[in-house]
Parts: structure tokens; sequence; C-alpha cells
């Protein structure tokens, strides 16, 4: 991380805290796997409220989760082709897609080798 990022995150950082709200980023890479069998999941050092999982490639994917929503897209291109199902307990948040296409792994955001994004608040 060059220090503009790094000064960048410590200043929101610094601003949520004061705000009485926490932040917690990172990455992942996928595994090419998904379905209810292969959910993927984040657990954090808090209960979230907002989660955050998206693409770092061109594909366009992304998942905005609050606590209580079951279904949510996972397509920012097109929300309304397909759904990824997601459940939070305490503060992990789990997610996978029942897609029977083929394209699982993509509609999950769990494609092999892939670098993807998230982002808690809580």
């Amino acid at each position: 991380m060059n220090y503009e990022d790094r000064v960048t995150k410590e200043y929101v950082e610094n601003a949520l805290a004061n705000a009485g709200l926490k932040i917690a980023t990172g990455t992942y890479v996928g595994t090419g796997t998904c379905g209810a069998e292969h959910p993927n999941s984040l657990t954090f050092d808090f209960v979230p409220k907002l989660v955050f999982v998206f693409s770092d490639n061109d594909s366009g994917g992304q998942i905005i989760w609050t606590p209580g929503v079951p279904r949510v897209s996972s397509n920012i291109r097109n929300p309304y082709e397909y759904s990824v199902i997601t459940s939070g307990s305490g503060n992990t948040f789990a997610w996978y897609s029942d897609a029977t296409d083929g394209l699982g792994p993509s509609k999950q955001l769990n494609l092999n080798t892939f670098t993807y994004r998230w982002a808690a608040l809580g």
C-alpha cells in the first residue's frame, strides 16, 4: 500500500470511528467453486451493518448486503439477471450462487484466481 492509499484509508477509518462506526477492508482470491456446499464467507471483528464485495476485474460483479436481506444481485450491469443467496450471523457474512447455467463461480464472485475486494461497515 503506497503512502497516499494509507493516508486515505487512515483518514476514512478515523472519520468513521469518530462517527461511532467501524470499517474493515480486504481482498480474497476466488477458488472456482460455487453453490450451497461451497459458500464464500467473511468474518469481521464487529457485527456488520453493510457489506460490499466486488470484482477486481471488468466482469462488473458486486454484492451489496445488509442483515436480513436473503437474496441480492451480483451483477452491476443487469441486477435482474441473477442473484446470490446471502446470510449473516453475528460477525459473519456468507453467500453462494444457486445458478445452474455453468456460470456459478462468476455469479458467486468466486472465479478461480480472480481477486475480489470487500469492505464492511458496522
